[in-house]
């Protein structure tokens, strides 16, 4: 997780987000929150797309 941490540093993984893609949508915009915590909702967000194209 540290290295994630220090490449997510370097290279924000903002481009590859599915809130910014279109494919997640949210009441609140959740990306300061998201640079703020350690790209967190990154994770949760990859993780909850990776679920729903495994149930379909």
């Amino acid at each position: 997780m540290k290295q994630k941490k220090a490449l997510y540093r370097l290279i924000p993984p903002c481009a590859m987000c599915p809130y910014k893609l279109g494919q997640i949508y949210t009441a609140v915009n959740p990306c300061p929150g998201c640079k703020s915590n350690g790209y967190q909702n990154y994770e949760r967000f990859m993780q909850q797309t990776e679920k729903e194209q495994s149930e379909d």
